[in-house]
């Protein structure tokens, strides 16, 4: 019954030991293809784990980034397609620049907090605008801020505005609205790392004609050859998405208008008298780790069982959740050993908090003439990009905020990244261009 099996057998055995050498070397040649293709496999799936937002996570610099990320409209978009985008070019360049990176990470060298923007960051031509297209005209959108005051009822306030998005409109070949800045060729000279002063602005139309705008500052200072010498130097940027929506998957936005969306979504008990006001406070404190600062918010017990032991009495879980519901804010927003809250970087998206619009829009930037006449300014209007906003209070009518009139909940500082704080522009401040 096993004759032909044990038949078969011996013929194997014989081959074998009378072709011993050839047998090994195809022995070798098959257990180095099957090396060779699992090498590749993995080497593919290291490559491709290194390009996921999980892997950037894992240093302990990007820790922060990693979870202020997480909470972005950007989310579900990777690191790497953001930050190096496709093809060999910037891919070889990130490594390199990678490798200088982990080597001052292991030595404990690297800066707190990471220095932004990105010198070297793939222009957004090549990454935002694979998904944004700036042909595409997009209409005026009504956005609606909900503020709440810092008063003992926490009074919620409403601004309605319109933004005039704008962009190219390919039926009348027109580019307006704010998204006019990214259709047309705009180009500048900052003053400083963080482009937050801007020395030159030049706009160059359909004909290559430039128009040159300079800051009021160099006006009585030699100009000559200084635009020369930015372009040598590639120090003449060409505007483009970065230079507004520069925390567009890192921002954190400042203690107010966090403690305003809770408030707004429920997760904070609006009929805790002061809630607002103390919690903007609590959060707005210096401290030394994340365990120091969420041990700090617990204060906000001790507040309501000193100024207001019948709403303590009444509402003691609300208060122990709100406890909580701040600490995880503050967990989510606030890196002392990464020296990074939400002043660390200016937002450039509008000009609430930082300077924003105001870099260059603030009045304080002119054309001239030969003579060094001013012929011109880069005007200010706060039509040109949204309405006037109409406020209405909770309970009261609406009203149309005054020209000389602060809107509420504007705290406009200006600082850059080392706290220094900057001018503050006219407008919002008595002098409102509202001329279309």
């Amino acid at each position: 019954m096993h004759r032909p099996i044990d038949k078969m057998f011996r013929r194997v055995t014989v081959f074998v030991k009378t072709n011993f050498r050839w047998w090994h070397v195809a022995l070798a040649f098959v257990a180095g293809i099957v090396l060779m293709v699992a090498a590749g496999v993995g080497g593919v799936a290291v490559y491709e784990y290194t390009e996921t937002p999980s892997f950037c996570s894992t240093c302990h610099v990007m820790k922060p980034q990693y979870i202020v990320y997480q909470q972005q409209p950007h989310a579900n978009v990777s690191c790497a397609t953001c930050h190096i985008g496709e093809g060999a070019s910037f891919f070889i360049k990130s490594k390199i620049d990678g490798t200088r990176q982990l080597a001052a990470t292991l030595t404990n060298t690297y800066e707190r907090p990471v220095p932004s923007p990105v010198k070297d960051l793939r222009p957004a031509r090549e990454t935002c605008q694979t998904c944004h297209s700036p042909d595409k005209f997009t209409d005026d959108v009504i956005k609606l801020h909900t503020h709440f005051e810092s008063d003992e009822q926490n009074t919620e306030t409403n601004a309605l505005l319109v933004l005039k998005l704008g962009g190219y409109d390919k039926t009348t070949k027109e580019s307006k609205g704010i998204h006019w800045h990214i259709k047309s060729k705009v180009y500048y000279i900052a003053g400083d790392e963080e482009r937050q002063t801007m020395l030159w602005i030049g706009v160059e139309d359909e004909n290559g004609k430039l128009t040159e705008y300079w800051s009021r500052d160099l006006l009585t200072a030699a100009r000559s050859g200084l635009v020369e010498k930015a372009r040598a130097e590639g120090r003449v940027r060409q505007l483009d998405c970065i230079d507004c929506h520069n925390r567009a998957a890192h921002l954190i936005e400042p203690p107010a208008t966090l403690v305003d969306k809770a408030l707004a979504a429920g997760q904070l008990d609006r009929t805790l008298p002061h809630l607002k006001q103390q919690s903007v406070q609590l959060l707005s404190g210096e401290y030394a780790s994340q365990d120091q600062g969420a041990a700090a918010l617990e204060a906000l017990d001790t507040y309501f069982q000193r100024e207001h032991p019948d709403a303590y009495a009444r509402n003691r879980a609300a208060i122990q959740d709100a406890v909580a519901q701040l600490q995880d804010i503050y967990r989510k927003t606030n890196f002392p050993d990464m020296k990074l809250n939400w002043q660390t970087y200016p937002n450039n998206v509008n000009h609430r908090e930082f300077q924003g619009c105001f870099r260059c829009h603030d009045g304080q930037h002119v054309r001239i003439d030969a003579k060094g006449q001013v012929t011109g300014t880069i005007r200010n209007s706060c039509n040109l990009c949204h309405s006037v906003p109409v406020v209405t209070r909770v309970g009261g009518p609406g009203a149309r905020v005054e020209p000389e009139l602060r809107p509420d909940g504007l705290n406009y500082v200006p600082r850059d990244m080392s706290g220094r704080v900057l001018p503050t522009p006219s407008t919002h401040n008595g002098a409102i261009d509202l001329t279309e």
